[in-house]
């Protein structure tokens, strides 16, 4: 093995491509004496994250008591972990969760405030004034998601926005 002259400079390290976990190469270079080389690590990684302390069942919203921090070493499957249990409280399951393991993105999502052939109320208006009427969800919605509602009076099918169980607005 060749010996480098010492850098003068600050050693300037190449980013690499994807996270940095497991085998990693990463070019190094001095700007002064001019030289580079390629190094060669293994990073390990642990990190709090938040499991289910019990079994979640399919579609049941998530609260502080249903998590628990935990420490975990992470590899490049883990790249879809959720970090923060604030991220989790009022999520729901998409599938069941087991105690114990960690919680991804992919198995949660905003519960659903109005479902398929739901018969919601509708509420139109703008300020103090507001209208209120009966129509019938034709999606699935989360709080704030536009979804195609038709109101029972007129037949007309407009978009609405859950704002609660049961309730969605229109938007002007």
């Amino acid at each position: 093995m060749q010996q480098q002259a010492p850098c003068e400079d600050e050693l300037a390290i190449g980013s690499g491509q994807g996270t940095p976990l497991g085998h990693i190469q990463r070019e190094v270079s001095c700007p002064s004496p001019r030289w580079r080389g390629y190094v060669r690590a293994r990073i390990e990684v642990v990190a709090q994250v938040p499991m289910a302390v019990r079994r979640i069942s399919r579609g049941q919203v998530l609260s502080r008591q249903d998590l628990v921090m935990a420490e975990r070493r992470l590899s490049l499957a883990d790249q879809d972990l959720v970090f923060r249990q604030s991220q989790l409280i009022g999520q729901s399951a998409r599938r069941g969760l087991r105690p114990n393991q960690p919680i991804r993105h992919s198995q949660i999502h905003v519960p659903h405030l109005v479902s398929l052939g739901d018969e919601v109320l509708i509420r139109a208006g703008q300020g103090d004034f507001a209208a209120t009427m009966t129509g019938t969800a034709l999606e699935n919605g989360a709080k704030g998601e536009g979804i195609r509602v038709r109101n029972q009076s007129s037949g007309r099918v407009i978009t609405a926005y859950p704002i609660s169980n049961g309730i969605v607005e229109t938007r002007f």
